[in-house]
């Protein structure tokens, strides 16, 4: 068995070809115990399930999990060294420090001292991990970029043990949840680019409110402009006010700027089109790069995702890159895991899968993009709980449902709903005022939902799932597939 719970499990295939343990153990301030022989280091891992032979062995500890309890199955399995944070007897070298997380943290500070390619910094309320992807698709080979969501201390530390010889430029995405919490990642990670997607209302009951939010979303930008962080420039989402406001307020000396728009206003990327096919969902967009116009289908739910594609380009356009060296790869362009995945079912049905998280500033574009499907194809809503608003929970639920329930109003579509979460009761209910003969059912868990889904399904449907990370709508989704 292993840590049931660690966060980190494997970090495969990673590292400069010369680390070696003696280098891990000055970076991480370790000292030796047992059998000490300074190996070369491929790859770590954090879970002895996934460990494979000549693997280091990095016993995270947790609230609800210990990976000091499968040190020496790690080593019967095949590990070539340990690092812990105390001395075992065991037959491979053993590097003790004081804390294994800061280890791993102390870990990625330095292998971002070795880099010498551009770092460009993803930071945003909604979209940062879509547009993290497609940064990564359009800039090509010996790109790497954080996996899932690795976007706090942590899983950027885990990023950056990624990076191999062959590397050229990394995308790192930076959460928070906090104040300071993406100036630490600045700080320790010193990307020398970067956007902010938007500033919305995700993590707002952490924040105090939209400001607070404001002032954690600018750090970026503060960043960037400091004196001596090499900055190369920034892509600027000039349809949002407030980061417009952030780059004023944060520039004091200009830097290059690549410009983006969805709405109409003159800039270097600019969005003039976007539409939804009437039965898959599928984009397809007319933008402008330069003054010139360029149109792609792309198999992406969402016409918020036209702005997830424009800042991808302003992006890579940061960086240097030529729009026609990398032109063709915006047709590779596909959807990040769960965010916007557009799924054909049997019995003509599609299922548009949102599952990975929510706000409320997503979940209203997100059903605007729905809207625009083909009327007649009935609508199955799977919507869970957003998560992190705080005391701004039931308000902030209450107008979605409003909003929702308006719009039902406005395209008359045939729909049931499913709302799933502890408080997602003021979402459903002006749901159900609007609608009294429709069917409109509350679940506590995904868990009571997914049958209930599945009973519900008729030939022809289209089913949307979104919900925040908390509610595990995905495993509704893996049901459902």
């Amino acid at each position: 068995m292993a840590s049931l719970r660690s966060p980190i499990r494997r970090i495969g295939g990673l590292l400069y070809s010369w680390v070696r343990l003696n280098q891990i153990r000055e970076w991480c301030k370790g000292t030796e115990a047992g059998r000490w022989a300074d190996i070369s280091v491929q790859s770590l891992c954090t879970d002895s399930r996934l460990l494979k032979a000549g693997d280091v062995f990095l016993a995270l500890k947790g609230d609800s999990f210990d990976g000091h309890n499968f040190v020496e199955t790690a080593v019967k399995l095949g590990a070539a060294a340990v690092v812990t944070e105390r001395p075992y007897p065991v037959s491979v070298p053993c590097l003790v420090v004081k804390n294994t997380l800061h280890a791993l943290v102390e870990l990625g500070r330095a292998l971002r001292d070795e880099f010498t390619g551009p770092v460009f910094a993803i930071t945003g309320s909604a979209g940062k991990s879509s547009t993290k992807e497609m940064l990564a698709t359009l800039l090509g080979p010996h790109t790497v970029a954080s996996p899932a969501s690795f976007n706090n201390l942590m899983g950027v530390s885990r990023t950056l043990c990624l990076v191999k010889d062959d590397t050229r430029q990394l995308i790192l995405e930076m959460g928070m949840n906090h104040l300071q919490e993406i100036d630490e990642l600045c700080e320790s990670f010193r990307p020398i680019a970067g956007l902010i997607t938007n500033i919305g209302d995700a993590h707002i009951g952490k924040l105090g409110g939209k400001q607070g939010v404001y002032q954690a979303k600018k750090e970026l930008f503060d960043y960037l402009a400091r004196p001596g962080s090499g900055t190369i420039g920034v892509a600027l989402n000039i349809d949002d006010g407030l980061i417009e406001k952030a780059y004023q307020e944060a520039f004091r000396t200009p830097v290059p700027v690549v410009t983006y728009s969805c709405e109409g206003k003159e800039a270097s990327v600019k969005l003039t089109s976007r539409k939804l096919h009437p039965d898959t969902g599928a984009l397809t967009l007319t933008l402008e790069v330069h003054g010139e116009e360029y149109s792609f289908a792309l198999p992406l739910f969402g016409l918020h995702q036209g702005q997830n594609v424009v800042a991808a380009i302003a992006a890579a356009l940061v960086l240097g890159r030529p729009f026609e060296e990398f032109r063709e790869r915006v047709n590779s362009i596909r959807a990040a895991s769960h965010r916007g995945e557009v799924k054909p079912l049997k019995d003509n049905r599609v299922l548009l899968d949102e599952s990975y998280n929510s706000n409320p500033t997503a979940l209203r574009s997100s059903l605007e993009s729905l809207a625009e499907l083909n009327p007649l194809r009935r609508r199955v809503l799977v919507i869970g709980e957003m998560f992190e608003l705080g005391e701004f929970s039931e308000r902030l639920h209450g107008e979605v449902g409003t909003f929702l329930a308006d719009l039902l109003k406005k395209r008359g579509s045939p729909f049931i709903l499913a709302g799933v979460g502890k408080n997602i009761t003021p979402l459903l209910e002006p749901v159900r005022k609007a609608f009294p003969k429709v069917t409109v059912q509350a679940f506590s868990s995904h868990q009571e939902a997914t049958p209930w889904v599945q009973s519900q399904l008729q030939s022809g449907d289209v089913l949307f799932v979104k919900g925040s990370r908390g509610v595990e709508l995905d495993k509704l989704v893996a049901r459902l597939e």
